[in-house]
């Protein structure tokens, strides 16, 4: 009976059990975890050369990336952005500090916070208090953030300041370095030199539209469709606005009134652009002193009031169009004995391009307002007076490849000269290394139908190439301010291939040789290249200084840092 019965709810006995379990382990879990406080007591630990040992907290940690986070980008963090390791590095260098008996009072924490820049907001009392309140920080824990900053950077200076001190062995290398004679042997591959080999390269749509969409955005919107309108309007004439003859259009202008003073607001409001009086003595050029005289209202009166009449009979157009259950804006020109026009899908380019258009106003007018707005004008082009309403925008996007086929074959075959030049460039590279004549890099150029230029001997003080030096400007210039590349290399190795922008979609590649470098004897030495020496010397162990030392890499290997989760892993 009890089989049976155990048969029959096995399911449900399973489930039952499983549940238990998992509850179970779950409050012990927890009931542990509370007792314990945290899962694990510490999350790095690291060893100061006193021989004391430093474990770091998760609220320790807290408080220390808090005051990385509002002190980014000074001068104790290697990163523009903080990240976990720059803030164990900090923890770490800020131990050390404290272990030197490196200290900062509290003038000095105040000193320093009067020296920030004003855009900081900490220069005035108010500017402090308003910073405190955007970052929701207390004085006194800010200020010791401060506090750490300052005895971090003091120590990093104290220690890159000693470990910087050159010695005569150090001056002498960076001299013999700055003066080396380094001369250069180097082949060119340009773009340009493959266009008649790509000339003859076809491509699919398909291929093309592939191409076009792997390149970066920038990159793309060279192939994007200006925005297209489509707009239609209505006209007449300047003769048929002054003179209409007999029909609606002239009862239409006739039944319009112009009062005097709306009459003295349209000619104060154009008079600047079409009633200016302009002689030799009042032109801008000629005399920018000299106000400007125009054409005084009685004597164009007569066109002052046909303008006033087509804005108020465009206007009457515009707002019969736009009421609600208006008829076509055509058959309410036409009415009105107006020329109609229609333009479809018009680009910026091709709105330009029509003769009515030259007013720049109603071109931007036509581009940029929304659809199914009447733009009453009036507009003027010659002897013509218009009005327009918008029909349609299509939006820019990318443009089918069937549109732009020309253009973007171009460009592709561009990139092909490209990829052509590098490919070439690196082969001539592999064939050089493969060869063990001692001149194999001439003997390679000239088996490739290629000239080697030879350039130098130069120094680092002297990195201006040599007028016999018979390379493009372009080559010329791209080799004068990368000097180092080749200088770094040792004499017989080949550097590069380098790759060298030209704009408008061209590069050139050089390959480089180092072909003889000459130290000088450091006994020519003079005092002030000793002193130069000694600097450039300086720097460079600076450099080495917080890429060995006071990185992290370097902090953690001197002071066995590691992480909890570095613990585990090793662990049994």
């Amino acid at each position: 009976m009890a089989i049976e019965v155990l048969r029959r709810y096995q399911r449900p006995i399973l489930i039952g059990v499983t549940l238990f379990v998992l509850l179970t382990f779950s409050i012990t879990g927890t009931v542990i975890s509370a007792f314990s406080g945290k899962e694990d007591p510490w999350i790095a630990t690291f060893t100061l050369p006193s021989g004391t040992k430093v474990e770091i907290d998760r609220a320790t940690f807290q408080d220390y990336a808090s005051g990385c986070s509002l002190t980014v980008g000074r001068l104790p963090f290697r990163r523009s952005r903080i990240d976990e390791e720059e803030v164990f590095r900090f923890i770490v260098l800020h131990r050390l500090a404290l272990e030197a008996g490196l200290d900062v009072s509290k003038e000095g924490v105040n000193e320093f916070l009067q020296s920030w820049p004003l855009g900081m907001g900490l220069r005035t009392r108010e500017r402090y208090d308003e910073f405190l309140r955007a970052f929701r920080i207390r004085a006194r824990v800010y200020e010791e953030f401060v506090r750490r900053y300052l005895v971090v950077d003091r120590f990093l200076a104290f220690a890159a300041g000693l470990w910087a001190i050159p010695g005569p062995a150090d001056i002498e290398a960076a001299w013999r370095k700055d003066h080396a004679r380094n001369t250069l042997e180097v082949v060119s591959f340009p773009s340009d030199a493959r266009t008649e080999e790509v000339s003859r390269l076809l491509a699919t749509d398909e291929e093309l539209d592939a191409w076009r969409n792997a390149l970066p955005d920038p990159e793309k919107s060279r192939y994007e469709r200006d925005v297209r309108t489509s707009f239609e309007g209505a006209a007449l004439s300047r003769a048929d606005l002054a003179a209409p003859p007999a029909g609606p259009l002239a009862d239409a202008l006739s039944a319009i009134a112009v009062p005097e003073e709306e009459l003295t607001r349209v000619y104060d409001e154009t008079k600047w652009v079409r009633y200016r009086r302009e002689t030799p003595e009042t032109r801008p050029e000629t005399s920018p002193a000299t106000q400007p005289s125009f054409l005084p209202l009685e004597e164009v009166r007569d066109r002052v009031l046909a303008e006033a009449r087509a804005r108020k009979l465009f206007e009457r157009v515009a707002a019969e169009a736009s009421a609600p259950g208006h008829p076509p804006f055509a058959e309410i020109a036409k009415k009105l004995g107006l020329e109609i026009f229609a333009h479809a899908a018009v680009t910026r380019e091709d709105l330009q391009a029509l003769p009515r258009f030259t007013d720049e106003g109603a071109r931007v007018a036509i581009l940029t307002s929304p659809v199914g707005k009447v733009l009453p004008g009036p507009y003027f082009s010659g002897e013509s007076v218009y009005m327009v309403q918008i029909l349609g925008r299509e939006d820019p996007g990318q443009a089918p490849v069937a549109e732009i086929r020309e253009k973007i074959l171009a460009d592709w075959r561009q990139g092909k000269a490209i990829e052509s030049a590098e490919a070439a460039a690196k082969a001539f590279k592999e064939a050089v290394e493969k060869r063990t004549e001692p001149d194999a890099f001439s003997l390679e150029a000239l088996a490739k139908g290629l000239t080697p230029a030879r350039i130098g001997p130069l120094t680092r003080d002297s990195a201006r190439l040599p007028d016999h030096a018979k390379l493009p400007d372009g080559p010329r210039k791209f080799l004068e301010e990368r000097f180092d590349l080749f200088a770094e290399l040792e004499a017989g190795k080949l550097g590069g291939p380098a790759r060298q922008e030209l704009g408008e979609r061209k590069a050139t590649f050089h390959v480089l040789r180092l072909a003889e470098r000459t130290e000088p004897d450091a006994a020519g030495m003079r005092a002030f290249e000793y002193r130069a020496a000694r600097e450039s010397a300086w720097r460079t162990r600076v450099q080495e200084f917080y890429d060995k030392v006071a990185s992290f890499e370097g902090l953690k290997e001197r002071c066995s840092f590691r992480t909890w989760s570095e613990e585990s892993r090793s662990g049994p």
